[in-house]
C-alpha cells in the first residue's frame, strides 16, 4: 500500500504562468476596440456596450477582467480607467504604448506557435523583414518610440546624468542611436546651457525631427542622420548617451566604442544603458524571456553583463564605473565611463 505524500507545494507561479496570456488576450482586446479611451469619464457597462455596439454581458466581463489587473476602478455600476490607463492606455495621451504594446506582443512572442518544431529541428528558415523603405512604417515606430520616451525613460535619464559630478560643465551631448530622440531632448531641456545632437538612420531623424520640435522652439537639439557602424558621429561631446540600442553594433562593438571615444571631448562621460546577462544567460529573467523568441532564431543579441564596460576599457576609456539599477526597463547595467583629460583627475 502506498502512503500519501506528505508535502505541501506552493505552486501558484504555476497558476500565474498559465494566466498570462489571459492578462494580454484582454489588454490587447481592449485597445483594440479602444476602451480606455472611453472611460475617461465613469460608464456602466450598458452605456459602453451601447457606444462600442457590442454584446452587453461580454463587454461587462471584459471590464472586471480589465478591473482585476487593476487597469480600470469599479464604483457601483460605472468602470472608470486608473492612473495607469489614463496615462498610458488613452490614444488621446501624450504617453500612449498602446500601439508599442502591440507591436512588442507580436516580436516576443514570433514562431512560439511553432515552438516544439523549432526545439526539435532546429531555427527555422529567415522570414523576410519589413519593407524598410515604407515611411508610414518608420513613422509608426518612431512614433511609438517618442511615447515610450515620454512616458518615464527621458526623465530616468535626467536622473542618471544629474548625480555626475561633470553636469554642470556639459556643452555638448549625443543621443545615439535615440529614435525619437525624447531621451536627448530631456537632457538638453534639464541642462542650462546644453546643446545635443541626435544620431540615428535617416529614414528615423527624418521622423524624429518633427516630434523633437514640437518641444525644442530654440532648436537646442539637431539630427545628424548615418549608421554608427559606417559613419562618424560628429565631434565635441562632453557626455554620449547610449540606451538598448547597441546591439547593431554587436558584429564589431570595439570599432563603434573607439569611434564613441574619437568623438568625445577630453574628460568627456559616456553613458551606456543595456541589459547585462548573468549566472549563463539565465538572469535577469525580465529580459531573457522577452528577447526568447529571437534567441530560438539564432538571433541572440543580449549583452553579457560587463560586455559593453570591457568594450570601452578596450577604445581607451581611462575609467568605467558599472552598477545594475531598477528601471521601467526591469534590471539594466549602467555602465559610466570617462574620457581622460579634461578636469576628472586622470
Amino acid at each position: 500500500m502506498k502512503s500519501l505524500p506528505d508535502r505541501k507545494i506552493n505552486f501558484h507561479s504555476l497558476y500565474e504562468i498559465v494566466d498570462a496570456p489571459i492578462r494580454w488576450h484582454l489588454l490587447r482586446t481592449a485597445l483594440n476596440m479602444e476602451v480606455f479611451g472611453r472611460l475617461e469619464t465613469p460608464l456602466s457597462a450598458a452605456d459602453l456596450s451601447r457606444a462600442l455596439g457590442s454584446h452587453a454581458g461580454n463587454t461587462e466581463v471584459l471590464l472586471k477582467g480589465l478591473t482585476a489587473m487593476g487597469l480600470l476602478r469599479k464604483n457601483g455600476d460605472t468602470y472608470v480607467n486608473t492612473e495607469l490607463a489614463r496615462l498610458c492606455l488613452c490614444p488621446q495621451s501624450e504617453t500612449y504604448l498602446g500601439g508599442m504594446l502591440k507591436s512588442l506582443s507580436v516580436m516576443r512572442t514570433q514562431g512560439m506557435e511553432n515552438l516544439e518544431q523549432i526545439v526539435l529541428n532546429g531555427p527555422p528558415a529567415q522570414e523576410s523583414g519589413p519593407d524598410l523603405e515604407n515611411q508610414s512604417l518608420w513613422k509608426e515606430a518612431t512614433s511609438y518610440l517618442g511615447a515610450y520616451q515620454r512616458a518615464g525613460v527621458g526623465q530616468e535619464a535626467v536622473e542618471i546624468a544629474r548625480s555626475l559630478p561633470e553636469w554642470p560643465g556639459f556643452n555638448k551631448m549625443l543621443d545615439l542611436g535615440g529614435g525619437a530622440g525624447m531621451i536627448g531632448l530631456y537632457l538638453v531641456l534639464a541642462h542650462p546651457k546644453m546643446k545635443g545632437v541626435l544620431f540615428d538612420l535617416p529614414k528615423v531623424c527624418e521622423n524624429a525631427l518633427p516630434l523633437i520640435r514640437e518641444y525644442d522652439s530654440d532648436m537646442r537639439m539637431q539630427v545628424l542622420a548615418g549608421d554608427y557602424n559606417e559613419d562618424q558621429l560628429g565631434e565635441g561631446y562632453d557626455l554620449v548617451w547610449a540606451s538598448l540600442n547597441l546591439y547593431y553594433a554587436k558584429k564589431d562593438l570595439n570599432h563603434v566604442m573607439a569611434k564613441i571615444h574619437q568623438a568625445m571631448n577630453p574628460g568627456g562621460v559616456f553613458i551606456s544603458y543595456h541589459e547585462g546577462l548573468h549566472q549563463g544567460r539565465v538572469s535577469p529573467a525580465f529580459h531573457v524571456l522577452g528577447r526568447i523568441a529571437p534567441a530560438f532564431r539564432a538571433q541572440d543579441f543580449s549583452f553579457d553583463q560587463g560586455e559593453i564596460a570591457d568594450s570601452m576599457l578596450k577604445a581607451g576609456f581611462a575609467r568605467v564605473h558599472s552598477k545594475t539599477i531598477e528601471t521601467v526597463n526591469g534590471p539594466i547595467d549602467l555602465d559610466i565611463a570617462r574620457k581622460k583629460g579634461g578636469n576628472n583627475g586622470f
